[in-house]
């Protein structure tokens, strides 16, 4: 609620969803899990219509659960919690 996530994108070891606006310019995160039971992330920037072209701003790999919203704060600006 707190990043105003929408458009959730699921397959059976990823989920993308759409970001509200940050200073970073991040529009979607995509988690995903891997096989040593890690998850890489993907802060994109998704363009507008007709082309929606795709840029990959940051990758992390090897980021455990825990982690997960530290790197999202970490690399969009915004806070997850109050």
């Amino acid at each position: 609620m707190m990043l105003g996530a929408k458009d959730l994108l699921g397959d059976e070891n990823s989920l993308t969803f759409r970001i509200g606006h940050n200073a970073q310019g991040v529009t979607h995160i995509r988690v995903q899990l891997d096989p040593s039971d890690t998850y890489t992330m993907q802060f994109l920037k998704v363009g507008r219509a007709p082309r929606f072209e795709r840029k990959v701003l940051s990758e992390t790999d090897n980021v455990y659960v825990e982690d997960l919203r530290r790197i999202i704060e970490q690399k969009t600006g915004m806070y997850t919690s109050l």
